[in-house]
């Protein structure tokens, strides 16, 4: 929203006009706008992502990168229906990504985190060794790309998650 106050975004114009990396096909009579990915309501599908952003070595690509990868059908007409969407939110952070230039978790850490004094928190992915073992000392498996311990409800004690 501080793009939009900004004037660097619009909520109601086509969210084509913004995006560099990829283009959402105009399959539909009306076109997606941001206001539309901000409200679950795109006619997007929301295909499951999951690993498909991290590249082969680990490291999160760009945004935009990923959303063109895995830009998913138009099933319904922008505003006809409210659908949960992780991906209109991946492409809302594209969309980010291809106005100012920056990387998302760049932008989120400048503009969002650091003016609520929130440095402990990161939109990194994976998180980097130093972070991990910073914000999760005690962790001793593999999960999702965090280490992590879990307490056994019988004897109390932590155990690995395999």
């Amino acid at each position: 929203m501080r793009l939009v106050e900004r004037g660097q975004l619009d909520l109601d114009v086509d969210v084509n006009q913004y995006l560099k990396t990829l283009k959402v096909p105009a399959t539909k009579s009306k076109p997606i706008t941001l206001r539309h990915l901000l409200t679950h309501s795109s006619g997007l599908d929301d295909p499951f992502v999951g690993s498909g952003f991290l590249a082969a070595a680990g490291e999160q690509a760009r945004l935009a990168s990923v959303m063109k990868n895995w830009l998913p059908a138009r099933l319904y007409e922008p505003g006809e229906i409210h659908l949960y969407s992780n991906f209109g939110y991946g492409l809302v952070g594209a969309i980010i990504e291809d106005v100012t230039g920056k990387r998302y978790e760049d932008f989120m850490r400048s503009e969002v985190l650091e003016p609520l004094g929130m440095n402990h928190s990161t939109f990194q992915q994976p998180l980097p060794k130093n972070r991990s073992r910073e914000l999760f000392p005690r962790l001793s498996a593999v999960l999702w790309g965090l280490r992590i311990r879990q307490r056994s409800s019988t004897t109390g004690r932590l155990r690995q998650v395999d």
